[in-house]
């Protein structure tokens, strides 16, 4: 065999090779543009899953939807394979935010946690902390106004601004587990994102009585757009010019006809999981681009 042809032999083994370790190792479903930041907000039925890919291709997941529904959309995005979430949120201990996350523990190499320390009582919780503890990942407590920067976007968190694990510290005229919600806000160059997990009414107000800055280019809806969420005076304050509803078929009424009138008076250009899919907004710094998947 002349040396040419054992060159591209050697060179079709090495491509071969290269594919196979892709599909081993992961292989990103979801085509990234470096310096772009990408806010997935996934399509998990009546539930709240979000995946944050940031410029620099760190994964960060805030909630995971009901039962293990995360699964697919997950799979879609980042591809099968071995991949690292690098930091995940649990807003609040309700399932339809919580479940899913159990799926991500398993399935992803999951190097930090945060939460609020709230607790719930139901197996699924416990099952969360165990799985948490069993694999020794990190736990972090949020329990304070924070700002962070990673690979350049800004993550705010705006609430909790105080230890809440206790309900003697939760907020006055408290609204159960849906106002202890971890409140997020993104900031990545001149655009911004806001994050509500299941607040209400009650959250809404303390956030304006407390001045915390709010405006927003994109809010993803409170709540699964609730008649108790978006109300009119929180809506003006965070002036959004998209917003994301994430439910799924339901009996509660979401998202309620009331909410969509608002955003439709003010002229907000909103999407809905149960309709759109999983709703993508890309970031380059400067403007932002939404994506749906029909």
């Amino acid at each position: 065999m002349d040396d040419s042809r054992k060159i591209g032999l050697l060179a079709t083994l090495l491509i071969t090779v290269f594919f196979a370790l892709q599909g081993l190792f992961g292989i990103e479903a979801y085509s990234y543009q470096e310096g772009n930041l990408y806010v997935h907000v996934m399509d998990v039925g009546q539930g709240d899953a979000v995946l944050i890919h940031t410029p620099k291709g760190k994964n960060i997941i805030i909630d995971g939807g009901p039962h293990d529904n995360i699964r697919e959309p997950l799979s879609d995005i980042l591809g099968f394979g071995l991949h690292t979430i690098d930091e995940v949120y649990l807003t609040h201990p309700h399932a339809d935010h919580m479940s899913g996350l159990l799926t991500v523990l398993k399935k992803y190499f999951v190097e930090k946690v945060w939460y609020t320390g709230v607790v719930h009582t139901t197996p699924i919780f416990r099952e969360f902390l165990q799985e948490i503890s069993d694999q020794e990942i990190t736990l972090q407590l949020v329990e304070s106004q924070n700002t962070r920067m990673i690979d350049g976007v800004t993550f705010e968190v705006l609430y909790p601004d105080k230890n809440i694990q206790e309900k003697k510290n939760w907020i006055e005229n408290e609204n159960g587990l849906n106002d202890t919600s971890i409140v997020m806000r993104l900031v990545y160059g001149d655009t911004s994102f806001l994050l509500l997990g299941d607040a209400e009414e009650a959250l809404e107000n303390y956030l304006l009585e407390q001045e915390i800055y709010v405006e927003s280019d994109v809010l993803k809806i409170g709540h699964h757009g609730s008649k108790t969420s978006t109300q009119k005076k929180f809506l003006e304050a965070v002036d959004p010019e998209f917003a994301a509803i994430s439910y799924g078929e339901n009996s509660y009424g979401h998202p309620h006809g009331s909410v969509i009138n608002r955003l439709n008076k003010k002229g907000v250009q909103y999407f809905e999981t149960k309709k759109n899919g999983t709703i993508t907004f890309i970031s380059d710094g400067y403007e932002i681009q939404t994506i749906t998947e029909r």
